[in-house]
């Protein structure tokens, strides 16, 4: 479940930001230009508070949840308090074209090399020997650190 909170958080971030940019929108350019920006952000994000967990050592699950959820809180805030996020639904609304029959076969095509993707990576573990010997010893060793 707290898989979720970084999904939430970009989500939102996504909103947030494409509902700030009104004047690209409506140059066709908002969308794309509010993604990177949403990744930019995320990946920042994911590099300063590791950095910053790892100094107090709190570079655990509980640190790292309640960090994704206290900036999960912080961009909800903001984008409630301004309208933003209403704002970034109304464009995307308004942007969403009728899909054509193209679009739905490559969109399950892609759903459906997703979903074998993850069971892949899921269901079966690192199995080489260089995985085994060194880099999974390397993170059990890491984990018993702390």
């Amino acid at each position: 479940m707290l898989i979720l909170l970084p999904l939430f958080t970009f989500g939102i971030l996504f909103l947030t930001l494409l509902g700030s940019q009104r004047r690209l929108i409506d140059a066709g350019h908002g969308i794309r230009a509010a993604l990177l920006q949403t990744l930019a952000f995320t990946g920042g994000f994911v590099v300063i508070s590791s950095e910053i967990l790892s100094l107090f050592k709190g570079l655990t699950q509980t640190g790292v949840s309640i960090a994704w959820l206290t900036a999960l809180i912080g961009v909800g805030l903001i984008s409630w308090m301004k309208g933003l996020l209403k704002e970034g639904l109304e464009i995307l609304h308004k942007r969403w074209k009728s899909p054509t029959k193209l679009n739905l076969i490559l969109g399950g095509i892609l759903v459906v090399l997703l979903i074998l993707l993850f069971m892949v990576a899921f269901l079966s573990p690192s199995n080489n020997g260089d995985s085994l010997f060194y880099h999974m010893s390397r993170v059990v060793h890491w984990a018993q650190n702390g």
